[in-house]
């Protein structure tokens, strides 16, 4: 990075790069910043700057030169700090980037929606513990969290607590007991959004995050005896009656990623009456996530991961009844996602028939590499100069 006025240097990782320059380019501050997290830097020097930039404390303004430091530069840090915490298997690095994290989100005063957002985003990416004392900053972390995301607000700040959900979800995977917590208060508020017009909740931001938030919390929908088979159906009743569309669509989502054999019928049931423009991508999608996820979950587990010919069959069917671009290509995409080989031909030809048109041709060539079909690449090839061509 160049200035006119001069630049600062730190040293990270053992490599000379620039940090915060003292100048008034704000794109040079915020990229100076992000960099400390880039490489990864656990420096208690290079910390100390990093948490000065987001508390807008002394070491930060010293570091860029000004009385004090500008929102979307303390942002920046707060990215470049849940990259240094995502990397860092030292406790007491963790738990001074946390604490200072938590402590920020409960400063009601100075507290900017930028900021915060990277503070929640940044406590999220703290790794699961191996270790007593890691536990103990986990809860914290999440206690902090729900306390943020309990407090009564406006719906402007509404929208910064709606990314909390998410990052709870991500915590608290490893704790059965903070799972629950989780859950039990998602579910309230997601029935609350549908069902209640009193309610002061009322940015819908928060609704799609808790819908979001229960795929990852959520154990399978096997049958009606499955533990969270009402909170399934909640969800399946979100997607049908809720006011909100982008609430809809995560709800269904989430069903795909929660999967099992209730959630999978309901999905299939979805595709053949769902508004082939508009809701159709949403269940295509749903239905790509559940096999995708039902592959990874038996490669974890070292068991064979066998794909699902009765969804990846409904899919390549559902492309002939679609017309609009974007259907189209989700519909491809998710076929990608069901890892199902035996629909490479029709994709192949798909490809073809649609070689320009870069509205879906894209999402073919996507989903044929996704597939991992060796045979596409001599197709792709020849389609190369043309597609070249087209664009000059």
């Amino acid at each position: 990075f160049q200035a006119e006025d001069g630049i600062r240097d730190y040293k990270v990782t053992g490599v000379q790069t620039c940090a915060l320059p003292i100048c008034h380019d704000q794109e040079i501050r915020e990229t100076a910043a992000l960099c400390f997290g880039i490489a990864r830097t656990q420096a208690p020097d290079d910390l100390d700057i990093l948490l000065g930039l987001i508390a807008d404390g002394e070491a930060g303004r010293a570091a860029t030169g000004q009385a004090r430091v500008d929102d979307r530069t303390r942002s920046f840090a707060g990215y470049a700090l849940g990259l240094v915490l995502q990397d860092s298997t030292d406790n007491r690095v963790r738990h001074r980037i946390v604490t200072q994290l938590m402590d920020l989100l409960a400063a009601e005063g100075t507290r900017d929606r930028n900021v915060a957002v990277a503070a929640i985003a940044a406590i999220a990416q703290l790794p699961s513990p191996s270790s007593p004392a890691a536990e103990i900053l986990r809860d914290a972390a999440c206690a902090a969290l729900l306390k943020f995301y309990r407090l009564e607000l406006g719906p402007g700040e509404q929208l910064i607590q709606a990314h909390c959900p998410p990052a709870l979800a991500q915590l608290a995977a490893t704790s059965p007991t903070l799972a629950a917590a989780a859950r039990d208060l998602f579910v309230a508020d997601l029935a609350s959004s549908l069902d209640q017009p009193g309610n002061k909740r009322t940015n819908h931001h928060l609704a799609q995050s808790c819908a979001m938030a229960l795929g990852a919390l959520l154990r399978p929908w096997e049958d009606d005896a499955s533990p969270d088979a009402a909170t399934c159906k909640l969800l399946l009743r979100v997607w049908h009656e809720h006011k909100d569309p982008q609430t809809r669509s995560f709800a269904l989502v989430s069903l795909g990623r929660i999967g099992g054999k209730a959630a999978r019928a309901a999905l299939l049931s979805e595709l053949d009456r769902a508004n082939r423009s508009i809701e159709r991508p949403w269940v295509v999608l749903a239905l790509g996530n559940l096999v995708a996820i039902r592959h990874e979950r038996a490669l974890q587990s070292g068991s064979d991961a066998e794909p699902d010919p009765q969804i990846a069959k409904a899919l390549i069917s559902a492309l002939a009844d679609v017309k609009n671009p974007n259907a189209l290509g989700a519909t491809a995409i998710a076929i990608g996602m069901c890892q199902d080989r035996s629909a490479c031909d029709a994709l192949s030809a798909l490809l073809q028939e649609n070689a320009n048109r870069d509205d879906f041709a894209g999402h073919v060539a996507i989903a044929l590499a996704m597939l991992g079909d060796d045979r596409s690449r001599v197709q792709l090839r020849e389609m190369l100069p043309q597609i070249g061509r087209a664009h000059v």
